[in-house]
């Protein structure tokens, strides 16, 4: 096989599976939902004289290239960031049964794609989601808001199982920050020694040195501030962390449901 320069196949791409559901009046519906997931190379097609070198139709918008499979073919439609794209040609380059050369347009049908979330990490919403937040802001602020107040219960309920000592003093901290920015770009940060009587929090979590006493009614004490120990850290905040990055896609893919709910009405 010659050498193609394709660029990086470091763009997600998903094969969409056609669904017939029913709308309110019984009538038959075409949506899409999304399907295997594919990396690929995408180029955006733009300008007369483009059209003309590749041959392409005039109505190409995207050119995909991809490693072969027998499971895209034309009418096949794809989703690339949050848009739907219909194949029109399928080439096997070389017909070596290696790489594909996909043409596509842009979907012009008025069906919805129900979004399947996936999360490569926290740092990481889908665009699909961006999109729906970025209309209906008001119910993804409300949603980080029950998020705030349930990921405080938990982080309570971890400590209270982790400490022998329940003075109260150690939870009091917790709190989070204002909501800011909007939109798509909401984000909070939570503190677990937001106050002075929770100010230890990091000692029992992390661990800590045990030291003698330096000082007593105002006097230096001899020998004191000596290491004689280490008391191990509980670890509290880590697993409910963990626990939440999970939790958190999950909501995330309810709220882009409820979202699409609000659409339809």
């Amino acid at each position: 096989m010659k050498e193609i320069n394709i660029g990086k196949m470091n763009k997600k791409i998903y094969i969409c599976t056609p669904r017939t559901t029913q709308d309110e009046m019984g009538q038959d519906i075409m949506t899409y939902e999304k399907g295997k997931r594919i990396w690929a190379t995408v180029k955006s097609v733009r300008g007369g004289e483009y059209y003309d070198a590749l041959k392409l139709s005039p109505e190409v918008s995207y050119i995909i290239y991809t490693r072969y499979r027998k499971d895209i073919h034309p009418d096949t439609i794809l989703m690339y960031h949050g848009k739907k794209l219909e194949v029109k040609h399928v080439a096997d380059i070389e017909e070596e049964q290696v790489m594909l050369e996909i043409q596509c347009t842009e979907y012009k049908k008025k069906e919805q794609i129900m979004d399947g979330l996936e999360f490569d990490g926290l740092d990481d919403l889908v665009d699909g989601l961006e999109n729906a937040v970025s209309k209906y802001p008001d119910l993804a602020e409300a949603g980080l808001k029950r998020e705030q107040r349930d990921f405080k219960k938990d982080m309570i309920r971890e400590t209270w199982s982790a400490v022998d000592k329940h003075t109260g003093n150690l939870v009091r901290g917790f709190r989070f920050s204002a909501i800011r920015g909007n939109r798509s770009n909401m984000e909070t940060d939570f503190y677990a020694e937001g106050s002075k009587k929770g100010a230890h929090f990091h000692l029992v979590n992390n661990g800590h040195e045990m030291v003698t006493v330096v000082s007593r009614n105002g006097k230096k004490v001899k020998g004191g501030g000596k290491t004689v120990g280490f008391v191990a850290g509980r670890r509290i905040k880590e697993p409910v962390i963990e626990r939440w990055h999970q939790e958190h896609a999950k909501r995330a893919e309810k709220m882009l449901e409820k979202i699409h709910e609000e659409i339809e009405k």
